[in-house]
C-alpha cells in the first residue's frame, strides 16, 4: 500500500508525524486526476442531484467573486461530504490498480485528500478479513462480561 501524493512530505513533516517515506510515491496526475476528476465532480454531481442550482458556477466571473464562489461550493462539499460517503464508491480501478480515497477537508493544504494505491497483499486481507464473532459479542453483551 502507498500514499499517492503530489509533492513528498518535506523532513519537518516526517519528524512532526512520524512519517515514513518509503510509505509514500509521488504521482501527480493521478492525485490530480482522482481529487479534480473522481472527488471534486462527482461531490458536484451529488449535490446538484440533491439540491439543484445551490452550486455556483465559477467558470464566467471576475477572479475575486471567482474565490468566493469556489469557498461557497467548498462549504457544501464540506457539509455534505458525510452523507455521499455513505453511498459512493469506495474503491476505484485506475489503469491498472486499485485506489481508494478519504476527503481530508479543504484546510489540509496540498492534500485535501489521502489516496491510497493498494497492492495485491492489500487487497488479500480486505477480502479476508474476519470481523470479531457478532455472536460472542451479542452473549457478552448480554451476560455482561
Amino acid at each position: 500500500m502507498k500514499i499517492v501524493v503530489q509533492i513528498l512530505p518535506d523532513e519537518a513533516e516526517q519528524v512532526l508525524y512520524d512519517l515514513n517515506i518509503d510509505d509514500f510515491t509521488v504521482d501527480e496526475d493521478i492525485y490530480y486526476y482522482f481529487r479534480d476528476e473522481v472527488f471534486i465532480k462527482e461531490m458536484e454531481k451529488y449535490i446538484q442531484n440533491k439540491i439543484p442550482g445551490k452550486l455556483k458556477d465559477t467558470k464566467n466571473c471576475s477572479d475575486a467573486e471567482n474565490v468566493n464562489r469556489m469557498y461557497d461550493n467548498q462549504e457544501l462539499i464540506v457539509h455534505y461530504y458525510p452523507e455521499y460517503n455513505k453511498i459512493r464508491d469506495k474503491f476505484y480501478l485506475y489503469k491498472g490498480k486499485i485506489y481508494s480515497y478519504e476527503f481530508l477537508g479543504f484546510q489540509n493544504v496540498g492534500n485535501e485528500i489521502q489516496l491510497v494505491k493498494h497492492d495485491m497483499q492489500d487487497l488479500l486481507k480486505l477480502l479476508n478479513y474476519r470481523p470479531k464473532s457478532t455472536f460472542k459479542m451479542l452473549i457478552n453483551k448480554l451476560f455482561k462480561r
